[in-house]
């Protein structure tokens, strides 16, 4: 399981210092339907290894969260995770 502070660390990675050829593609990851929302989650954080920075094909990808919403990182990555599992591309 990734501890809140390594998930921290992830989302503060400068996007300019990553190899690409060391990120995962989000489009090859592949999201277990028969788990139920937090083990999808957890399975899709093992998988892509950084839910803040992955690639899209040729394309890296950074996501930052705006608090102000009021909605969870774990919401977030529960709704990404079930959008995926659908068949959903981003």
């Amino acid at each position: 399981m990734i501890l809140p502070e390594e998930l921290k660390r992830m989302s503060q990675i400068d996007v300019s210092s990553v190899n690409p050829d060391e990120l995962v593609d989000v489009r090859e990851v592949q999201i277990d339907k028969n788990l139920n929302g937090e083990e999808r989650i957890k399975d899709y954080i093992e998988k892509i290894k950084n839910p803040y920075v992955y690639k899209y094909g040729d394309y890296i990808v950074k996501l930052e969260f705006d608090n102000e919403s009021g909605i969870t990182l774990n919401e977030l990555l529960e709704e990404i995770a079930k959008k995926i599992a659908e068949g959903m591309t981003f």
